[in-house]
């Protein structure tokens, strides 16, 4: 059966914590029901047939194997750049998305101002030398996930970000500096998750982000800027008709008799 979800969010832009419904139904409609809408700012509603299948991107993409490639990647910015937070997963629309991809002059990914985006964030710690205070900062990716002609899902990153902060008289050098290695994490992040999707070998019908971890339980809550699932939608599956030769059809022997 079918499960409309329904999420009330705090903020403008599906931002903030959200309280959610999840109706089953196996009719072509359902009703979802509030009765007090104050707080609510803006609300996704999201029919979700059957077919469909949830990955928590949290668990996907926060694995040890990743952690480890992107410890490599600060290194090779510097020994003096370490992690100190796991890879958190949320998401944010376009319109609300910075960064040295959006700079005046640049190409930017064609993109609606309410796309929603993946974004994949850790906090960083960057040693500076004696007499400096040391830096600490974040590094954001977005990807666009998609399908494609093939109908296969597709990751993209369209954005990335760096912030620092500390009050460091060298804050502007670190930032600097960590935007630099922004293009090897880019291509190192996208390759990975390209290569998680591509292992189901499997095309879809549809694909959407969910609030949370996409569960279906009757009503919660949770913060889609700190969590956010993948669906995907399975092709429905046609069956195979048995070819047959000619002489493989039954003839009624009544079609051949002579008519008066």
């Amino acid at each position: 059966m079918s499960i409309l979800s329904t999420y009330w969010f705090e903020d403008t832009d599906f931002r903030g914590r959200a309280s959610y419904m999840n109706v089953t139904h196996a009719e072509s409609w359902a009703n979802t029901y509030r009765g007090d809408l104050s707080g609510a700012r803006s609300v996704l509603i999201v029919e979700r047939p059957p077919e469909e299948i949830v990955y928590d991107l949290t668990a996907v993409v926060d694995t040890q194997a990743n952690q480890m490639i992107i410890d490599n990647i600060l290194k090779q910015m510097s020994d003096a750049v370490t992690r100190t937070t796991g890879l958190n997963v949320g998401w944010r629309q376009w319109r609300h998305i910075g960064g040295p991809d959006r700079e005046p002059g640049k190409t930017p990914a064609q993109h609606l101002d309410d796309d929603l985006l993946v974004r994949v964030f850790f906090d960083v710690h960057v040693n500076t030398p004696p007499g400096f205070l040391a830096v600490d900062g974040r590094i954001e990716l977005y990807f666009w996930l998609f399908l494609g002609a093939n109908h296969r899902a597709h990751a993209r990153v369209d954005a990335a970000d760096v912030f620092t902060w500390g009050g460091s008289a060298v804050d502007a050098d670190v930032n600097r500096q960590l935007k630099g290695g922004l293009p090897n994490a880019k291509d190192t992040a996208q390759t990975l998750l390209q290569a998680w999707l591509d292992a189901s070998e499997q095309s879809y019908a549809n694909l959407y982000l969910l609030p949370g971890s996409g569960g279906t339980e009757l009503a919660g809550s949770t913060n889609a800027e700190e969590s956010v699932s993948l669906a995907l939608v399975r092709l429905p599956v046609m069956p195979q008709q048995r070819l047959r030769r000619a002489n493989d059809f039954e003839v009624d022997p009544r079609a051949h008799r002579d008519q008066p």
